[in-house]
């Protein structure tokens, strides 16, 4: 959708229309962003804005373009052109500020979305996203009231409940949180609809229950814990599960039976999405299911792991630096590889890569000491089998981290200052993973007082090993 109109807009002093020639272009950048081919896609943008440099709408929609390819730094420059050209026009604001955000500029996105609030005070989109900068910021609470801000000036907004129900699971407030957390129903990313009635935690009596996966593969994970109570409940099991988990899913602890199905199923009398089970359960903070592990791994894979020439000395770490690149909020809760460089020489530590995907091509790039696992691990059970070959598992906010915390393996977390409702606010554990700590950055992008805090307690660590 274009920002600005094709007729003149207040504050704007250089409005035009594109030509034809520059509308081609930019046409022809969507059709090549649409096969990926993202480098041909930005020629012809760029060549767009060079045909139409006074046409503010192509702008706009070349803006919209480079957040879809994951440039932010190529919209702010498009939004911010377009804000000094229009500076009376609350939406240049507002996209600016989302552009901003996008980019980790949490401070001036904040800035924006006043100013676009100040030119349009009725923007209830506008106090969504003011929300969104508080709460990278950290300002839950400031957060929250733009929420309810928004939801006052439109009450059906759903991006704006949905906001709010995630900073409310962040404080802790599960009863509200889950309730607000099923706004993604109506949110372009919903879950699948099926005919089927969506199970609230009625007696089952029996009867046939599809709970199916809706987000991320650490998503999957993390609510797995919650499939024996269905179970126990009445319900009769059938898991709709990516092949690539459903080894690990057959041996839940505590389910006696489980059927796996491909989508769509088979028959069945329920359903409900996995992420809505603790809604369905009655779950608070106080009763969240948190007994590990709760997974178990393959007789076969643990065969292979142990097979592997460990060391027989020092502490094995496994590593993961980096969650999937294509990820939104990989940019930001990824730690470069290069800062991890005072663990390499620490006494008596090991470090094994637990990486997989483009990410752990970074090991190739220089001479560290990092055994890379990949070239054994064929399957998610294999990532699983060498955890429990290892003494602790370093890892950044990716599925890694809960499959270790669902297998009760010893696991720091190094987590982003904007990181996700699940690991709440200024703990150093989680009550998902009794084994975990997790390692919080004081600000935005600080990494290095994070991988100091984590150099020294390994150093604690591996000493007390070696005196055992």
């Amino acid at each position: 959708m274009a920002l600005l109109p094709k007729t003149a807009a207040p504050g704007a002093r250089s409005l035009s229309q594109p030509s034809s020639v520059a509308l081609a272009c930019f046409e022809r950048g969507q059709s090549l962003r649409l096969q990926g081919q993202n480098a041909e896609a930005v020629l012809c943008y760029q060549s767009a804005l060079a045909l139409a440099p006074r046409a503010l709408s192509l702008w706009s929609q070349v803006g919209e373009a480079f957040l879809a390819l994951g440039l932010p730094r190529k919209a702010v420059f498009c939004y911010r052109f377009i804000a000094e050209r229009a500076p009376r026009l609350s939406e240049a604001q507002a996209c600016l500020g989302s552009a901003l955000r996008a980019c980790g500029e949490f401070d001036e996105a904040v800035d924006c979305f006043r100013r676009a609030l100040a030119l349009k005070p009725a923007s209830a989109d506008a106090q969504n996203n003011l929300g969104l900068a508080l709460r990278d910021l950290g300002r839950v609470e400031e957060a929250m009231a733009c929420y309810r801000a928004a939801m006052a000036l439109e009450p059906e907004h759903i991006d704006a409940r949905w906001n709010l129900g995630l900073a409310q699971l962040l404080t802790g407030d599960f009863l509200e949180g889950w309730r607000n957390y099923e706004m993604r129903w109506q949110r372009e990313d919903a879950p699948c609809r099926f005919a089927e009635p969506l199970w609230r935690g009625q007696p089952l009596h029996g009867a046939r229950i599809l709970l199916h996966a809706e987000q991320g593969l650490g998503d999957n994970l993390q609510f797995l814990r919650f499939v024996p109570q269905v179970e126990a409940a009445g319900g009769r099991v059938i898991l709709g599960l990516p092949p690539r988990q459903r080894a690990l899913a057959a041996g839940l602890v505590g389910l006696s039976h489980v059927e796996f199905v491909t989508l769509p199923p088979q028959p069945f009398d329920w359903h409900c999405p996995l992420m809505s089970l603790p809604l369905a359960l009655g779950t608070t903070l106080a009763t969240l299911p948190a007994h590990v592990p709760y997974l178990t791994v393959p007789a076969e894979a643990r065969q292979r792991a142990a097979a592997l020439d460990w060391p027989t000395q020092g502490l094995r770490v496994g590593l993961v630096w980096s969650g999937t690149p294509e990820h939104p909020q990989n940019r930001f809760r990824a730690v470069p590889l290069a800062l991890l460089e005072p663990l390499w020489a620490l006494d008596n530590v090991r470090f094994f890569s637990l990486q997989m995907g483009p990410p752990a091509a970074e090991l190739a790039a220089g001479q560290r000491p990092i055994v890379d696992l990949a070239p054994v691990t064929h399957a998610m059970e294999d990532t699983a089998a060498q955890m429990l070959e290892l003494d602790l598992i370093l890892t950044v906010d990716t599925m890694v981290a809960h499959l270790a915390g669902a297998l009760g393996r010893p696991v720091w977390l190094l987590l982003a200052a904007n990181h996700d409702w699940r690991w709440m606010r200024e703990r150093e554990d989680s009550p998902w993973y009794p084994t975990m700590r997790l390692f919080r950055q004081p600000k935005m992008g600080d990494w290095r007082s994070v991988v100091a805090r984590v150099r020294k307690e390994l150093i604690v660590l591996a000493k007390n090993r070696a005196e055992r």
